[in-house]
Protein backbone atom coordinates (compact mmCIF):
# COMPACT_ATOMS: atom_id res chain seq x y z
CA UNK A 1 0.00 0.00 0.00
CA UNK A 2 0.69 3.42 -0.29
CA UNK A 3 0.71 6.04 2.45
CA UNK A 4 0.06 9.33 1.40
CA UNK A 5 -0.29 12.75 3.97
CA UNK A 6 -1.44 15.79 2.93
CA UNK A 7 -1.73 19.04 4.37
CA UNK A 8 0.75 22.07 5.54
CA UNK A 9 3.60 21.64 7.65
CA UNK A 10 3.22 23.31 11.03
CA UNK A 11 5.76 26.65 11.16
CA UNK A 12 7.46 26.31 14.81
CA UNK A 13 6.54 29.85 16.59
CA UNK A 14 9.45 32.87 16.07
CA UNK A 15 11.34 33.80 18.89
CA UNK A 16 14.38 36.37 19.25
CA UNK A 17 16.87 36.50 21.97
CA UNK A 18 18.86 39.93 23.00
CA UNK A 19 22.17 40.50 24.60
CA UNK A 20 24.23 43.58 25.50
CA UNK A 21 27.85 43.86 26.16
CA UNK A 22 28.76 45.33 29.05
CA UNK A 23 26.03 45.27 30.66
CA UNK A 24 27.35 47.92 33.36
CA UNK A 25 29.46 50.40 31.96
CA UNK A 26 30.27 54.12 32.44
CA UNK A 27 28.69 56.60 30.43
CA UNK A 28 31.31 57.32 27.36
CA UNK A 29 31.59 53.84 26.37
CA UNK A 30 29.73 51.78 23.59
CA UNK A 31 27.27 48.87 23.90
CA UNK A 32 27.01 46.24 21.44
CA UNK A 33 23.91 44.50 21.14
CA UNK A 34 23.02 41.24 19.56
CA UNK A 35 19.94 39.35 18.75
CA UNK A 36 19.83 36.11 17.66
CA UNK A 37 16.38 35.37 15.90
CA UNK A 38 15.00 31.61 15.98
CA UNK A 39 12.27 29.76 13.92
CA UNK A 40 12.40 32.26 10.89
CA UNK A 41 11.96 30.54 7.43
CA UNK A 42 15.43 30.41 6.02
CA UNK A 43 14.41 31.75 2.98
CA UNK A 44 13.34 35.09 3.77
CA UNK A 45 15.19 37.56 4.16
CA UNK A 46 14.88 39.45 8.25
CA UNK A 47 14.87 43.04 8.89
CA UNK A 48 16.42 44.14 12.08
CA UNK A 49 14.58 47.49 13.92
CA UNK A 50 16.34 48.97 16.92
CA UNK A 51 15.26 50.96 19.58
CA UNK A 52 16.78 52.39 23.50
CA UNK A 53 15.54 53.97 26.08
CA UNK A 54 18.77 55.78 26.23
CA UNK A 55 21.59 56.98 24.39
CA UNK A 56 21.74 56.27 19.94
CA UNK A 57 21.70 53.51 18.45
CA UNK A 58 23.22 52.69 14.62
CA UNK A 59 22.87 50.14 12.81
CA UNK A 60 20.19 48.00 11.63
CA UNK A 61 21.23 44.65 11.29
CA UNK A 62 21.46 41.38 13.79
CA UNK A 63 23.98 43.67 15.35
CA UNK A 64 23.93 47.25 16.45
CA UNK A 65 25.68 49.72 18.94
CA UNK A 66 24.28 52.13 21.61
CA UNK A 67 26.27 55.17 22.09
CA UNK A 68 26.13 56.20 26.06
CA UNK A 69 27.83 59.80 25.72
CA UNK A 70 26.00 61.71 28.25
CA UNK A 71 23.65 59.30 29.70
CA UNK A 72 22.88 59.86 33.37
CA UNK A 73 23.43 56.94 35.33
CA UNK A 74 20.50 54.51 35.67
CA UNK A 75 19.51 51.47 33.40
CA UNK A 76 18.78 51.40 30.30
CA UNK A 77 17.10 49.06 27.60
CA UNK A 78 17.67 48.17 23.82
CA UNK A 79 14.67 46.24 22.32
CA UNK A 80 15.44 44.62 18.58
CA UNK A 81 12.63 43.53 16.36
CA UNK A 82 12.86 40.76 13.66
CA UNK A 83 10.69 40.57 10.91
CA UNK A 84 10.72 38.35 7.83
CA UNK A 85 9.09 41.10 5.65
CA UNK A 86 5.84 39.29 4.40
CA UNK A 87 3.69 41.72 3.82
CA UNK A 88 0.61 39.25 4.73
CA UNK A 89 1.06 38.14 8.56
CA UNK A 90 4.60 38.72 8.52
CA UNK A 91 6.13 36.74 11.25
CA UNK A 92 7.70 39.20 14.12
CA UNK A 93 9.94 38.52 17.42
CA UNK A 94 10.85 40.87 19.53
CA UNK A 95 13.14 41.05 22.41
CA UNK A 96 15.46 43.13 25.09
CA UNK A 97 18.28 43.82 26.61
CA UNK A 98 19.20 45.91 29.92
CA UNK A 99 22.51 47.88 30.53
CA UNK A 100 23.54 49.94 33.61
CA UNK A 101 25.34 53.24 33.43
CA UNK A 102 27.25 53.65 36.87
CA UNK A 103 28.04 56.45 38.58
CA UNK A 104 30.99 57.85 38.07
CA UNK A 105 34.06 57.62 40.88
CA UNK A 106 33.62 60.40 43.52
CA UNK A 107 37.06 60.98 44.76
CA UNK A 108 37.42 63.95 47.66
CA UNK A 109 39.22 67.18 45.87
CA UNK A 110 42.89 68.02 47.40
CA UNK A 111 43.98 71.34 48.77
CA UNK A 112 47.11 73.22 49.63
CA UNK A 113 47.49 77.03 50.73
CA UNK A 114 50.05 79.34 51.58
CA UNK A 115 50.13 82.81 53.12
CA UNK A 116 52.02 85.51 52.11
CA UNK A 117 53.89 87.12 53.75
CA UNK A 118 53.53 85.04 57.14
CA UNK A 119 53.84 88.03 59.45
CA UNK A 120 52.56 91.42 59.12
CA UNK A 121 51.61 94.50 61.08
CA UNK A 122 48.24 95.00 61.47
CA UNK A 123 46.68 97.03 58.78
CA UNK A 124 49.05 94.97 55.75
CA UNK A 125 47.23 92.56 53.80
CA UNK A 126 48.01 89.09 53.33
CA UNK A 127 47.57 86.64 50.31
CA UNK A 128 46.17 83.44 50.31
CA UNK A 129 46.86 81.23 47.84
CA UNK A 130 45.56 77.92 46.96
CA UNK A 131 45.87 74.92 45.04
CA UNK A 132 43.26 72.43 44.67
CA UNK A 133 43.24 69.36 42.42
CA UNK A 134 39.77 67.17 41.30
CA UNK A 135 40.84 63.57 40.58
CA UNK A 136 37.46 63.03 38.62
CA UNK A 137 38.11 66.90 36.77
CA UNK A 138 35.34 68.36 38.58
CA UNK A 139 35.75 72.16 38.57
CA UNK A 140 36.73 73.41 41.97
CA UNK A 141 34.84 76.14 44.71
CA UNK A 142 36.86 77.58 47.29
CA UNK A 143 36.24 78.98 50.92
CA UNK A 144 38.20 80.56 53.20
CA UNK A 145 37.35 81.38 57.02
CA UNK A 146 40.07 83.33 59.49
CA UNK A 147 40.31 84.24 63.52
CA UNK A 148 40.17 88.13 62.19
CA UNK A 149 40.73 90.46 59.61
CA UNK A 150 38.52 90.71 56.47
CA UNK A 151 38.76 88.36 54.25
CA UNK A 152 38.09 89.12 50.62
CA UNK A 153 38.03 85.79 48.29
CA UNK A 154 38.47 85.40 44.77
CA UNK A 155 38.48 81.71 43.44
CA UNK A 156 42.06 80.07 44.57
CA UNK A 157 43.32 83.50 45.94
CA UNK A 158 42.07 85.65 48.79
CA UNK A 159 43.31 89.13 50.40
CA UNK A 160 42.97 88.95 54.26
CA UNK A 161 43.12 92.48 55.35
CA UNK A 162 44.29 93.07 59.08
CA UNK A 163 42.97 96.27 59.39
CA UNK A 164 42.01 96.22 63.23
CA UNK A 165 43.04 92.64 63.90
CA UNK A 166 44.04 91.55 67.34
CA UNK A 167 47.83 91.20 68.30
CA UNK A 168 49.12 87.26 67.97
CA UNK A 169 47.95 84.48 65.27
CA UNK A 170 45.55 84.69 63.23
CA UNK A 171 44.86 81.08 61.42
CA UNK A 172 42.77 81.07 57.88
CA UNK A 173 41.18 77.83 57.16
CA UNK A 174 41.18 76.77 53.00
CA UNK A 175 38.28 74.52 51.69
CA UNK A 176 37.68 73.35 48.74
CA UNK A 177 35.04 71.14 46.75
CA UNK A 178 34.06 70.09 43.64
Amino acid sequence: GIVFNAGLEKELPVSAACTAQPASMMAVEQVKVQVTPTNFNPKRTLTYTWSSTGGKVAGNDASTTVDTNGLAPGSYTVKASVSDGRKKNPAVAECSAAFTINEPPKHPPTISCTATPTTVRAGDPVTINSTGNSPDGRPLTYTYTSTGGKLTPNGATATLDTTGASAGPVTINCSVSD
